[in-house]
């Protein structure tokens, strides 16, 4: 799935700066899915969804993360770290939020209340 991602943001946004805010399941393979994502990302935001029995903290992300060489933030809350993105983002920049159903659902909610 994540392949998929990488592969179409390699195809449609060649030349934009990715912040990707990710929170992963924890039954996923983190390692995999994060270096993939760095293929494309140049700032990696991470952050935890609300589903607790099953997100990852968002430090073991990091720790993950940093190996990339890429800028790596860490913030737990999905709200502020969509905040966070939309602060430092330009507005030809691109904020892709991935990594589980769960944080996506969220960043939806914040995105368009209901």
């Amino acid at each position: 799935m994540v392949r998929a991602l990488v592969e179409t943001v390699k195809e449609y946004l060649p030349n934009k700066r990715i912040i990707s805010v990710v929170g992963i399941s924890s039954d996923k393979d983190h390692q995999s899915m994060i270096q993939s994502l760095a293929e494309v990302t140049d700032q990696f935001i991470l952050t935890e969804h609300r589903v607790q029995t099953r997100t990852t903290k968002a430090t073991d992300l990091e720790t993950i993360a940093e190996k990339t060489g890429k800028p790596v933030k860490s913030i737990p809350d999905v709200k502020k770290a969509i905040q966070y993105a939309k602060q430092d983002a330009k507005p030809e920049d691109v904020i892709l939020v991935t990594g589980s159903v769960f944080l996506v659902g969220e960043a939806r909610e914040y995105w368009h209340p209901v």
